[in-house]
């Protein structure tokens, strides 16, 4: 007889109660090869599954396919991983998927530090009537270093922020650049705000490529949908962000509150962009420049 139990660790463990030899165990784990229980013995075998990502014990993952992001964004969303750091090894394609972003609520906003490494991710998909939408939904943590193409984010909801990378962020967007489609549209007394790269946050050397971005006239950016300033956080800071495509008002800051930085659209030569945006990167000591080698800039490693 054997019984078959999954663990909270996503292992399982195949025990065998008093079994009669002999019995050829047809089931591996790792490299283990099969054996022949002895009768009235118990035995556990745990299989290791691939869950696309590795972490030290020490509160960093490395992420190696697309699995293993949506396996990082449950342990953030699910299971309070808050301030777990993260590291992409390979793009990833989130093509077909309809992403839940990481950190899904205030309650969850993601507070470690997200290092794209020059990767890119494809097809990132959000739709639904959510508050916050992007491949972050709420953020006060850093992301860096990342590249998003063929973004589709539509929001339908009376009060929400929506963007590429981040939906709403108290933290740093950094070196980031996004293509595709962002939308935000809803009814009702609240106010939805859409940027390109983010709906609310502060920014370096940041940019929005191609695409519709779509909202509210007022509130809906190229970059930014709200640039906002309060008593308690201060307001967000924009600093060399460019953006090209077509944008609801026409504008990089739909609702810009603080006044501090701007966001420059391109018409088609990025070289005056990748000069500014080298700059900023070169004030915040970044290990990383911008190349314009073909019709966007991409980041290079210094």
């Amino acid at each position: 007889m054997r019984s078959l139990t999954r663990t909270t660790a996503g292992k399982f463990n195949l025990v065998f109660l008093r079994v009669a030899p002999p019995f050829e165990v047809g089931l591996r784990a790792a490299s283990t090869a099969a054996f022949t229980p002895e009768a009235g013995k118990f035995y556990n075998i745990t299989l290791n599954k691939d869950k696309g990502y590795t972490d030290d014990g020490q509160g960093n993952y490395t992420v190696t396919s697309a699995e293993g992001l949506k396996n990082i964004a449950k342990l953030v969303n699910e299971q309070w991983n808050l301030g777990i750091n993260i590291t992409l090894t390979a793009d990833i394609d989130l093509s077909g998927t309809n992403w839940t972003p990481i950190g899904i609520d205030y309650n969850h906003q993601y507070a470690g530090t997200f290092d794209g490494g020059d990767h890119t991710i494809t097809g990132l998909t959000v739709t639904g009537s959510d508050n916050y939408a992007g491949l972050f939904g709420n953020l006060s943590g850093t992301v860096k270093d990342v590249t998003l193409k063929d973004v589709q984010i539509a929001r339908d909801y009376q009060n929400a922020y929506v963007g590429g990378v981040a939906g709403y962020s108290e933290g740093n967007i950094e070196n980031c650049s996004v293509s595709g489609s962002v939308s935000g549209t809803g009814t009702g007394t609240g106010s939805i705000y859409v940027g390109g790269v983010t709906g609310l946050g502060s920014l370096t050397a940041c940019y929005h490529a191609t695409g519709d971005v779509t909202g509210a006239s007022g509130s809906t950016g190229g970059v930014v949908g709200r640039n906002f300033k309060d008593s308690m956080f201060g307001g967000g800071i924009i600093t060399a962000c460019y953006w090209n495509g077509t944008v609801t008002g026409d504008n990089g800051i739909g609702n810009d509150m603080v006044g501090n930085g701007k966001a420059t659209k391109v018409a088609d030569d990025w070289t005056d962009a990748v000069t500014q945006m080298n700059t900023a990167l070169q004030s915040a000591s970044s290990e990383w420049r911008y190349e314009l080698t073909g019709e966007l800039p991409t980041l290079t490693e210094n």
